[in-house]
């Protein structure tokens, strides 16, 4: 790489980094068909909003015979670091070790089949807290090192979580329609829905550092495909990243669902972490 080149990257994620924590005001786990891991938005509608920073991995896993296969969602947050949803890449959730999988990603596309930028990941870090699945906290949150950084804008992480009954927009490309046994294909197009931050004891198996968040009218929420997604709090028309989307009980959109909270002491320090090795190298 030219000494122009590097001290460009550097400098790019010197940016990032800078910005990455901002301060805001304020299924259980299951695989598909696919071998990805299983996640849905139901009841929401195409995305209207600008979503740069949206993030879409599929994979490959030769050593299991599968190809081109959805996996899961994430947030850019830096040049370099996708966040993401650790139950995505367990082994033992998915049954399918993280070596095997060549893992790419979209970055910047609200169509998951083209456009935007590509990149591979390199590395998949996962949160200290996370114990597959198991636990309080939970921790379902991995951090997803692209291979190389991409010029997309990145969304800044929130500092504090929203309260209860504030409205955060959740994103993603998971299945829409309710029974998602009649649904085989993710959409290609990205969806939001608004919902608001409701009250943990909605969440029958959240723990802490999570957000529990409505499912609108008993219908609408994240069902298979939507896993690792973010939910977004919009401060004076700014985004901020503020859950990862984990979990739900029962059917798509029938219940409450949990999104590990990007606020979260343990989520922060892990981007942190692997964004200053990141800013070490380019430097």
């Amino acid at each position: 790489m030219s000494t122009r080149k590097t001290a460009i990257r550097a400098a790019a994620t010197a940016l990032a980094l800078s910005g990455l924590f901002s301060a805001t005001v304020g299924t259980a786990h299951a695989t598909d068909d696919s071998g990805g891991a299983r996640t849905r938005i139901v009841g929401g509608h195409a995305a209207t909003v600008p979503t740069p920073w949206m993030v879409w991995m599929d994979f490959d896993a030769p050593q299991d015979h599968l190809y081109g296969k959805p996996f899961c969602a994430a947030t850019l947050v830096s040049p370099r670091i996708a966040l993401g949803a650790a139950h995505c890449a367990s082994e033992k959730i998915t049954g399918i070790p993280v070596s095997h999988r060549k893992i790419k990603a979209r970055v910047g596309s609200q169509d998951r089949t083209r456009g935007g930028e590509t990149a591979a990941v390199a590395r998949v870090v996962f949160g200290h807290d996370w114990r597959d699945g198991a636990g309080d906290p939970m921790g379902d949150a991995a951090v997803y090192v692209l291979d190389h950084p991409v010029e997309a804008q990145t969304i800044q992480m929130a500092s504090t979580s929203p309260d209860v009954g504030d409205e955060v927009v959740l994103f993603g490309w998971g299945k829409t329609d309710p029974n998602p046994k009649r649904q085989r294909q993710l959409p290609k197009n990205l969806q939001q829905l608004e919902t608001t931050v409701v009250a943990p004891q909605r969440c029958t198996d959240g723990t802490s550092g999570e957000l529990c968040l409505d499912n609108p009218d008993g219908y609408a929420g994240p069902g298979p495909g939507d896993s690792g997604g973010p939910a977004v709090q919009y401060i004076d028309g700014v985004p901020k990243l503020v859950g990862i989307c984990s979990r739900g009980t029962g059917s798509p959109g029938t219940t409450a669902n949990s999104y590990t909270e990007v606020a979260s002491g343990q989520v922060r320090q892990l981007v942190h972490d692997e964004a200053m090795k990141d800013y070490a190298l380019a430097a």
